[in-house]
């Protein structure tokens, strides 16, 4: 029981109101007003139940009984600081802030994420590590038959000889290092077998090396001086001309390949396109964040290189970096969204990756609103994990 001095017991109730002033200065995010307000009420009202008792004009010494069979009210309060991390080890979402102004009263309620488009780059990530590419994202689709299969094993035979032509130890690779890493990348892409291959990196690659090409053919007198690009000795450049015509051939002849290589973005294509510009931006930020991995910001970028400065709907390869990008924020988002429903109702959110895609989305807010050109659901996703990005208690 509380000692029955006046002095004693205000000594106590000042301890019981410093340990609500220590929590609230210990969370990473102040609670709001009315939040605070409550535990201060709970605890005026345990005081008042104390001194009521001690305050009683014929106030006698109670009769003792066992330690164990007495209740204090401000011990109990007390204890209820300590339990499950605190008055501000939250209920989300009432208690993590003001029910008022929480757009949805129930995690059923707020739409869930778009599904990732399969016409460009797609994403995952395993427990709590960065999102990361999906390299076999689309392989199950693509066409295993007789003539595929040769159609890769020529493919595969040609890259191989340009790589050769190419190699690092050569002389022409000496002379043309990034085309050597080129070629060396897009065997990486292509694998061992159709089963193996990456099908978005694969068509990346290829157009890469397009570019590679018509960089060749162009006459010198139509070349940048300050970016005029060096002549392949003719059998690495027909090497090169022989590895683009067979890839030409897989790809066009393959549903998938080709659909992934025009860049038609079916549902997306009416959605505003980015530009590399501010692409980087976003995918350096969310790669300083530890959102992503070093592979999605690298292939991004890669993307980004062959992308126009300004967006062009006409240039598949502006459709296809913006494909990209909106399928990150999708996988990011879909990510933070899973954090919210599994900590619905729970005291606190723990999470690295999860937690700072939640702050990324909040960061980039207006950019997401913009970019998902005004879709009800993904509007309202948004707004949600924002108000959940700035008002719960994170641990």
């Amino acid at each position: 029981m509380v000692d029955p001095s006046a002095d004693a017991r205000t000594k106590v109730y000042d301890r019981a109101r410093a340990t609500i002033e220590r929590q609230i200065a210990a969370m990473p995010k102040r609670p709001p007003d009315a939040v605070i307000q409550r535990q201060y009420e709970e605890l005026d009202a345990a005081i008042a139940i104390i001194e009521e008792e001690y305050t009683e004009p014929d106030y006698d010494e109670p009769e003792e009984t066992p330690a164990a069979d007495q209740e204090d009210p401000l011990a109990s309060f007390l204890a209820e600081q300590e339990a499950d991390g605190g008055p501000f080890g939250l209920q989300f979402p009432e208690a993590a802030f003001d029910n008022r102004d929480a757009p949805f009263a129930r995690i059923e309620e707020v739409p869930k994420p778009e599904s990732q488009n399969p016409a460009v780059l797609r994403y995952t990530y395993v427990e709590d590590g960065p999102i990361t590419i999906d390299l076999a994202a689309g392989v199950e689709d693509l066409a295993v038959d007789t003539a595929s299969e040769q159609r890769f094993s020529e493919v595969h035979m040609i890259a191989e000889s340009f790589a050769s032509h190419v190699a690092p130890d050569s002389s022409i690779g000496n002379q043309f290092p990034d085309l050597s890493n080129l070629a060396a990348s897009y065997l990486a892409a292509l694998g061992d077998s159709i089963e193996n291959l990456s099908p978005d990196l694969l068509v990346m690659r290829g157009d890469r090396l397009r570019n590679e090409l018509a960089d060749q053919e162009r006459p010198s007198g139509e070349q940048d001086s300050l970016h005029e690009v060096p002549k392949l000795p003719p059998i690495a450049l027909t090497a090169l001309k022989n590895l683009i015509a067979a890839h030409n051939l897989f790809t066009a002849l393959d549903p998938l390949l080709d659909a992934k290589d025009q860049a038609m973005l079916g549902p997306d294509a009416n959605l505003p396109l980015a530009s590399p510009e501010e692409g980087r931006v976003l995918i350096r930020q969310a790669f300083s964040d530890g959102v992503i991995d070093k592979l999605t910001m690298d292939t991004l970028n890669e993307q980004a290189e062959l992308s126009p400065t300004q967006p062009d709907v006409t240039s598949r390869f502006s459709r296809r970096y913006s494909g990209s990008l909106r399928n990150l924020a999708r996988a990011i988002m879909g990510r933070a969204y899973s954090l919210a429903k599994a900590h619905w109702g729970k005291a606190a959110f723990v999470g690295g990756t999860a937690i700072a895609s939640l702050k990324w989305i909040a960061a980039n807010q207006e950019w997401l609103l913009d970019f998902f050109g005004g879709s009800k659901d993904m509007t309202e996703l948004i707004k949600f994990l924002v108000h959940v990005a700035e008002r719960l208690p994170i641990a």
